[in-house]
């Protein structure tokens, strides 16, 4: 509920700087008005908590543990190519790394063509990224086991999985 409204409120103020901005905008003389395709760019609000390039990522879990050490182990990453109905996902999907069923990060989509790339801390007993859970990628409020597991130390060489959507 806390991030719903967190997600509203950043939603509305981001809403209210595009209005601002297009009321700001310089004046276009009618005779051009008429060549211009009518347009504008709008925030897209997140519901059911699926989030949008327009909002921030959904947090982890707070029994997720943060890289330690200095500096930090080598994370362990998964990475892979993301289709839905067909299609490779745009930029800006949101996907999000699941261990032992608890939230890890999140990252967008940040290139054409559907590939992500999720980097986790291993972390010690207790912690829902220990080494041995399973991994699962949240797409679009699915989650979809990847039939892999955190390995330990992290070694830097990601596993690859890639993901079809209907």
């Amino acid at each position: 509920m806390k991030q719903t409204v967190g997600a509203l409120l950043a939603a509305a103020g981001l809403l209210a700087a595009s209005l601002g901005f297009l009321s700001s905008s310089p004046a276009v003389p009618a005779q051009a008005q008429a060549s211009l395709t009518p347009r504008a760019v709008l925030p897209v609000l997140a519901r059911d908590g699926i989030y949008t390039a327009n909002s921030n990522l959904p947090p982890a879990d707070p029994a997720y543990c943060p890289a330690t050490g200095n500096p930090p182990s080598p994370p362990n990453s998964i990475l892979g190519l993301l289709t839905i109905g067909g299609s490779p996902a745009p930029t800006g999907t949101v996907v999000q790394v699941v261990l032992d069923g608890k939230l890890g990060p999140a990252r967008f989509v940040a290139a054409p063509g559907g590939g992500y790339r999720l980097d986790f801390a291993v972390g010690g007993p207790g912690c829902p990224n220990r080494v041995g859970v399973s991994i699962g990628v949240l797409v679009n409020g699915r989650v979809v086991p990847t039939g892999k597991t955190v390995g330990a130390g992290g070694t830097g060489v990601p596993d690859r999985f890639d993901i079809a959507l209907p």
